[in-house]
């Protein structure tokens, strides 16, 4: 479990904004009292937590309701404790697990901390009995997310759709759910995924929280300004790990990781264009170390151009460059080989490998480049931390061309490519 005060002021920055006004819909709804036993204390309690499900569903800073807080506690632990009763005489009903699991979160969420595990365990004994029900994935990916355990929160949330790939047959709950926890995540593509599959279900209830959910994603998301110079700091969102430093650019639709250890230099957007350029470790070569240099660039073209206009421009004069079959499975990938005796002469002269393709502009931007971000914990201790997340630009719309070029040496052209290889598996395009 994560630092849990931390997680609830790290998770105020939502509640707050959106003015509490609006309730993430129920999940008890989606147990199934005729499958458990006994069915008729079930659905008595089902029926109780409906009631109580808007006041417990999400943790607030302060209690705003009427009926006292201890009171709705002292309710939730007796329930807790009624199913866990029957759970004992029933080990294999995954009604039961599951429901027991959904009042040890909404326990949780009025800040009974000790119910964080207590759900962990019945989720883990849910998916014992049934890992196949999408709802033990929804739950437990719920709880997570809501305690700041944010990427392990999304990876389960997202594994429904291994369960069950047809998103038609989750329910409203599920995406609104889907929705919520991706604005945490700072994934607002995967918000208005969310927002629009939930719309598509069948369902009377309130759209009011999806409605909400949708402009604050929106509201992260900018169309990108064609023909002007924007810096860097407005093109890339960078992430680093322990081992990994990960470089995304929405305009241009793509992300890539590299070693920590490398050097990247990503560039501003001008002329429609955006570049990194990556410098791994020297290697030992014929008279010294040798420094190869990747470059990444991508460009928004205009109606009438194509990738041939795009490769004028950027084939290097100096070297003989021959087109040779690509292992690359990508639709329409151009592969070249370039030597150059002339260059890098005392390093038995220059190689160069150098790979374009295009890409046409996705139904839904930005699904393939997000994913699940953990909050930086330094803050933990002060009394109340706000945070917003930085507004990005969407993908420029239509056809953008990319092209990957090597540039290095003869005397060090297998290590070096072995780098390069690396780099095209870390990247992702839309």
């Amino acid at each position: 479990m994560r630092n849990e005060k931390f997680s609830k002021i790290m998770l105020f920055f939502v509640l707050l904004s959106l003015f509490f006004s609006v309730i993430a819909n129920a999940k008890v709804d989606q147990i199934n009292p005729k499958k458990g036993m006994p069915r008729k204390e079930l659905t008595k309690i089902r029926k109780e937590i409906e009631r109580l499900e808007p006041m417990v569903v999400n943790w607030t800073p302060t209690w705003s309701y009427n009926v006292p807080k201890e009171d709705i506690e002292k309710k939730l632990i007796a329930y807790y404790q009624e199913l866990d009763n029957y759970s004992s005489q029933y080990p294999d009903n995954l009604e039961l697990a599951l429901f027991k699991g959904l009042v040890a979160h909404y326990a949780y969420n009025l800040d009974l901390k000790e119910y964080y595990q207590l759900a962990i365990k019945s989720f883990q004994q849910a998916a014992a009995i049934d890992s196949t029900d999408y709802r033990v994935d929804w739950y437990w990916g719920v709880h997570l997310v809501k305690s700041n355990n944010i990427k392990a929160g999304m990876e389960k949330l997202q594994s429904v759709k291994n369960i069950e790939p047809n998103p038609k047959k989750l329910p409203f709950s599920y995406w609104e759910d889907f929705a919520y926890c991706s604005l945490i995540a700072r994934m607002p593509s995967h918000v208005l995924l969310g927002v629009e599959r939930a719309k598509q279900t069948k369902t009377k209830r309130s759209k009011d929280m999806l409605n909400t959910l949708a402009q604050h994603a929106a509201n992260q998301l900018k169309e990108p300004p064609q023909d002007s110079q924007l810096g860097p700091d407005q093109v890339w969102t960078v992430y680093q790990d322990s081992d990994h430093i990960n470089y995304r650019n929405r305009i241009f639709g793509f992300t890539l990781q590299v070693p920590a250890s490398w050097l990247a230099e990503p560039t501003g957007c001008q002329n429609n264009s955006a570049a990194i350029f990556i410098i791994p470790p020297t290697k030992k070569g014929l008279t010294g170390e040798v420094s190869s240099t990747m470059l990444l660039l991508a460009r928004w073209m205009k109606a009438g151009e194509d990738i041939n206009d795009f490769l004028s421009e950027v084939l290097d004069p100096r070297y003989s460059f021959k087109e040779v079959q690509s292992d690359l499975n990508w639709e329409g990938v151009k592969a070249y080989q370039g030597t150059a005796e002339d260059v890098y002469s005392d390093e038995a002269g220059a190689r160069n490998c150098l790979i374009a393709f295009s890409r046409k502009e996705p139904e839904q931007p930005g699904l393939l480049l997000e994913f699940p971000v953990e909050l930086n914990q330094s803050d933990s201790e002060a009394v109340v931390s706000y945070y917003r997340s930085e507004d990005e630009y969407t993908r420029f719309s239509g056809e953008i061309y990319y092209l990957l070029i090597l540039d290095t040496t003869d005397s060090v052209y297998e290590e070096a490519k072995e780098e390069f290889d690396l780099v095209i598996k870390n990247l992702i395009v839309e």
